[in-house]
């Protein structure tokens, strides 16, 4: 019955049924153009065969009403194999759907809100069936907004498994397996913040360098050295803080340093999905990812900012892009210099990089004073675009007066 009244409303569905005993009644009375029975366990079916689908029709929507005991499977079967499938349309026992809703916590949880929302739609009485069951039933909604996360399934799946033990050592081995593959590979290091990686470093005897990078704290030598006792090699130096500062830093430092030389500054993160949210609130309907380039602007500032989403939150990023190109001769103190290569094609990314290996070369042959006239050149040619600056290099305050001024004064606005 459900087949044939979603055959009046869709242009086409297809229906999956386990037991071939009713294949005759089917045939009889589901002989219609839009509608294809699949004699099968839909637990065992390819879900790639339905991406033909997406081509021709708008929404594609799994309907169905589920036993409680295959519930979770049939939902994680389809957010983990089907890229093409928008909704989620299913009828389930009324405890399981307010669960489901609830602030439960489970693997399939996560990762319904990571990958879209789930909504509790309306209660159907267990007295509309003949027989009655025992217990009302519910209509779930789950929408899908984002692409399945493979690497976030893994964790949550090691998180929750096991569970006399705690989600922190759980996730610890999940770390220690990627950290096994990267020895393997002999790497050179590894950029971290997360002091759990450093512990798992320091138990398994890793040769490969270990740079901390906390975004904001690596300010001052002394900090820093008392860091080293802790098995760090190096330090990625706070990006806010002047060029003459991080200079002490790298003369005084007992750990190997590195700067941002080029690229985009991050401003700002959050791990709520802002620009979902902000979708939500106004209607509008936009891509949020990277590719998308959104930019905003704070109230008083004359700077843009990029500000994409992804699995991980919201994040906010400077439209302009530092540069030390012209300046790196006085990054002697400094073991490493980074390049932050997003919004840089890569054909572009390699260029600018052997621009930098250059300018290194120069300082070397003692030419920089000229050269670095000409790669700037080059650079501007390659990039004409892009508006380059300093960034706090040679700031000595990390709010510019100015913004701080225009800001005060359109608040008093």
């Amino acid at each position: 019955a459900l087949t044939q009244v979603l055959a009046r409303y869709a242009g086409y569905v297809r229906s999956y049924e386990i037991d071939t005993r009713f294949k005759g009644v089917y045939e009889e009375f589901l002989n219609q153009e839009n509608i294809e029975i699949v004699f099968e366990d839909f637990l065992k079916v390819n879900l790639e065969d339905l991406m033909t689908l997406k081509d021709k029709y708008e929404k594609v929507i799994l309907v169905a009403n589920l036993p409680y005991y295959i519930t979770t499977q049939i939902i994680e079967k389809v957010l983990t194999e089907s890229k093409v499938i928008d909704e989620i349309v299913v009828m389930v026992q009324k405890e399981v759907a307010l669960k489901y809703t609830s602030d439960y916590k489970s693997p399939l949880m996560y990762m319904i809100e990571d990958m879209g929302k789930i909504e509790y739609m309306f209660t159907v009485s267990q007295n509309v069936f003949i027989p009655a069951p025992h217990v009302d039933s519910a209509i779930l909604k789950i929408t899908v907004e984002r692409e399945f996360n493979l690497n976030l399934y893994k964790v949550l799946n090691t998180a929750f498994k096991q569970r006399r033990k705690t989600i922190y050592n759980n996730l610890k081995q999940e770390y220690a397996n990627a950290l096994d593959v990267l020895n393997e590979c002999q790497i050179d290091g590894i950029i971290f913040q997360d002091f759990g990686v450093l512990q798992i470093c320091n138990e398994k005897g890793y040769s490969f360098e270990k740079i901390y990078d906390p975004e904001t704290l690596n300010t001052n030598h002394l900090t820093l050295s008392v860091l080293k006792e802790q098995g760090i090699d190096g330090a990625f130096l706070a990006r806010e803080i002047p060029l003459k500062e991080k200079q002490m830093i790298g003369q005084n430092c007992k750990l190997k340093t590195m700067v941002q030389v080029h690229g985009v500054e991050y401003m700002a993160y959050s791990k709520r999905k802002l620009l979902s949210n902000y979708k939500e609130y106004t209607h509008l309907d936009f891509n949020v990812d990277k590719e998308a380039q959104i930019e905003i602007k704070a109230n008083g500032v004359e700077d843009h900012c990029h500000i994409y989403e992804d699995q991980y939150g919201t994040h906010i990023t400077s439209t302009n892009q530092m540069c030390a190109l012209d300046v790196l001769n006085q990054f002697n103190d400094f073991d490493y210099l980074y390049i932050d290569g997003q919004y840089i094609n890569e054909t572009d990314l390699l260029e600018i990089t052997h621009l930098y290996i250059q300018a290194i070369e120069a300082i070397k042959n003692q030419t920089y004073n000229k050269e670095s006239i000409e790669l700037m050149q080059l650079l501007y040619r390659l990039t004409p675009n892009v508006h380059y600056y300093h960034s706090f290099l040679f700031d000595s305050t990390v709010y510019k007066i100015s913004d701080v001024r225009k800001r005060e004064e359109n608040e008093r606005s």
